[in-house]
Formats: C-alpha cells, structure tokens, sequence
C-alpha cells in the first residue's frame, strides 16, 4: 500500500505539469497568432495611410481649388470662373451642329443605380397622389420622376448651371431651382471658397418640363 501511494504521488505531479505545459503552449501559440495579427494590420494600416496622401476629402478640395484658382493672387477669382463659363457655353453652342454632323450616336454606359449627392426632394404639389416629384443633385442637375421615386430622368441636362442644391414651388405651381453649391467647401489657404460656382435661379412654368433662368440672378462677370 505504501509503495502504490508513493507511486501515484509521482504520477500526479507530472500529470498536472503535462497538462500546464500543454495549456500553456496553446496560450503562446494563440497569443503569437494574435500579436502577429496585430502587428500585420497595423502594418497594413500604416501603409494605406501612407499611400492615401491627397486621396482623402482635403485632397481632394486642395486639388480643385488649385484647378480653378487665379494663379496670379492665389484665390478663387469668381467673376473670370463665370467668363470661361459663358466662353465655354458659347463654344459648345458653335460647335453643336458640326459635331452633330459627324453622325455619332452615344448610349449611357452606367452606372444608373447611383444617386450621387443629392441635395433636396421636392413633392409636386401639382399631383394629388403625391408621385411626381423632384430631385435636385448638385451637378446632376434636376431630375423628376412620375413613380414615386422608382425611377428617375433627367429634366434638362442642357441647363447653363447643373450645380442644382435647392428646390421650392410657389402657390401657382411655379417651381424654382436654386444653383450654386455652399455645402462642400474647397480650401483656399486663407479660408475656404464655395466647392460648385452656380448659374442663378431658375425657373419653370410648364411643371418641371422646362427651366429658364431668372435674369436678376445670373452672375455678374466683374
């Protein structure tokens, strides 16, 4: 009996330092594979970060800030902004004919399941059922749809200003489009300047079907 109890008291001791060394292997390996882990998405972090330089939202500002502004004073300079506007709109209206001339025919690619930034919805108060309604994106233009939002189309793509952020309809119907986006900011140095220059008011008559931009509102080039 003596030499059977001496027997299973060796036995135990070693049994337990079995089973902690094997516990303790499992904690090192899981604790290996954690801190690798770790260190490989800080890794991969840190390297994102270092290739992200200009492709973050102040990236992007500085660079069509820098696009657009006088590179004589540095600053956005809005009244030369709406002379190559106007220049460019006189060009494209020039060349209209010749280009629709060389017998080319263009069909949306896509994407169209995209609303991009949408500024402001409004319900026609013109349908008592409440399913026309319009869209203003900044710019995209306006858009309306007939269907309760199901489907979109474009009302006038040729607008002078697509930089659509406001929408409202008076006591008659009329609808009015205000352009010009305040919103997003591109910085300027000194400040900041607005992101999408707009082309006035505009207005429609006809239920959305056309817009004519209000006189008054279109702006000044000094």
């Amino acid at each position: 009996m003596k030499k059977n109890n001496t027997k299973s008291s060796v036995i135990k001791p070693l049994k337990y330092s079995v089973i902690a060394a094997i516990v303790l292997s499992a904690a090192g390996i899981y604790l290996h594979k954690t801190l690798n882990t770790r260190l490989y998405r800080a890794a991969i972090n840190k390297e994102a970060d270092k290739n992200d330089d200009g492709r973050e939202a102040l990236g992007m500002e500085q660079y069509f800030f820098n696009a657009r502004k006088n590179n004589v004073t540095g600053k956005m300079d809005y009244a030369a902004m709406a002379k190559a506007e106007l220049a460019l709109q006189n060009y494209n209206n020039s060349h209209r004919a010749t280009a629709g001339g060389l017998g080319l025919n263009w069909s949306s690619m896509g994407p169209t399941n995209v609303g991009g930034r949408t500024r402001a919805i409004l319900f026609d108060k013109n349908d008592p059922s409440g399913n026309t309604m319009f869209a203003a994106a900044v710019s995209g233009g306006i858009w309306k749809s007939t269907d309760a939002g199901a489907s979109w189309s474009p009302v006038n793509d040729n607008l002078l200003s697509l930089e659509a952020c406001c929408l409202a309809q008076d006591a008659n119907g009329n609808i009015y489009c205000g352009t010009g986006e305040g919103f997003s900011l591109y910085s300027g140095g000194e400040g900041f300047s607005t992101a999408m220059l707009g082309g006035g008011i505009f207005k429609s008559t006809d239920d959305g079907a056309t817009f004519q931009v209000l006189p008054s509102t279109i702006p000044t080039q000094t």
